[in-house]
């Protein structure tokens, strides 16, 4: 899937420090009790909760991510 991500659509951006992009999540209005929130889907327009990871599962799935960007 990425391979086909990155044959269509050129990611030729500076991509911002994990502890920099935090400090935007941490301020999103979806969280509670400090913690950061995310929405989980079922399907399009179809949200079934929230989730709230902990930052070592965020960060790790922020590196995965920027690894994969740069393949």
């Amino acid at each position: 899937m990425t391979n086909l991500i990155l044959r269509h659509f050129k990611f030729d951006f500076e991509v911002p420090h994990i502890k920099e992009l935090l400090r935007y999540l941490y301020a999103d209005k979806k969280n509670e009790g400090g913690k950061i929130g995310f929405y989980l889907f079922e399907g399009i327009g179809k949200p079934s909760g929230m989730y709230f990871p902990s930052e070592e599962i965020i960060e790790k799935s922020m590196e995965y991510i920027f690894s994969s960007l740069k393949s």
